[in-house]
């Protein structure tokens, strides 16, 4: 097979104009035939009152059910021809049983996919908790300043210009929030230029981290007679939210 025998894509759903009365939504669980009807459905597909002659009393399959369920169908193939990925469904989780293992869904956050590490996956990857579910792909952070690992992790970073020749507390605010507390932080003191006396310095204070920033404080030596740094530039790597 090769790339140039991708088929013609369904550019709208089959029978999407169809009036009242000429298509109808096929229904999970077996509908009861009449003498004059005998809808389809997915349980049963055409019931048994289809594939029996009319003389005996049997009714014809309907119109309205071939154009119901090739609409269903084709709805899905329009879909997938989109480059559309599928995202958590709740009540389709519950009717299949959960997700199973290797499956790969969209997530709510544009950029990131999902896929199940286990059998039979009813949790949410999107609800807070993404037991059973590993980042797979995820977008650059949009001001460049980010960049989610497959594994999950998070790398950021940013600038703090802040000028002082005392030592004060300083906060840092997080490009994108983290899962926790437990991130590694690598803290650079920045000059504009040259500077013969700006020996100060900046230390993490670890007290003050939290899923959103941290502080630093300025240190300097005891004389204060130095030239201020320019302020910082910071690093985070850590297990992104």
């Amino acid at each position: 097979m090769q790339s140039s025998d991708i088929p013609a894509a369904f550019q709208i759903p089959f029978a999407s104009s169809a009036g009242p009365g000429f298509i109808r939504a096929i229904p999970k669980d077996a509908v009861t035939a009449t003498s004059t009807d005998a809808p389809a459905s997915l349980a049963t597909g055409f019931p048994p009152e289809t594939f029996t002659p009319l003389g005996s009393g049997g009714v014809p399959p309907s119109g309205a059910d071939f154009n119901g369920i090739l609409n269903q169908l084709s709805a899905w193939a329009r879909w997938q021809a989109a480059g559309a990925a599928a995202t958590y469904n709740s009540a389709f989780s519950t009717a299949i049983g959960g997700y199973p293992k290797g499956c790969v869904l969209a997530s709510t956050t544009v950029g990131r996919l999902w896929q199940s590490i286990v059998e039979n996956n009813t949790t949410d990857p999107d609800g807070g908790s993404a037991s059973g579910w590993v980042t797979i792909a995820a977008a650059f952070g949009t001001d460049d300043s980010f960049y989610r690992l497959p594994n999950g992790k998070v790398e950021q970073w940013g600038y703090v210009a802040s000028s002082s020749p005392s030592e004060p507390v300083v906060g840092v605010s997080l490009v994108t929030p983290m899962a926790n507390a437990s991130y590694n932080i690598s803290i650079t003191p920045s000059v504009d230029f040259s500077k013969t006396r700006a020996d100060s310095w900046v230390q993490v204070i670890r007290g003050t981290k939290t899923t959103t920033g941290f502080s630093v404080q300025y240190q300097n030596p005891a004389s204060r007679s130095n030239d201020p740094l320019d302020g910082f530039e910071w690093r985070v790597v850590g297990v992104g939210a």
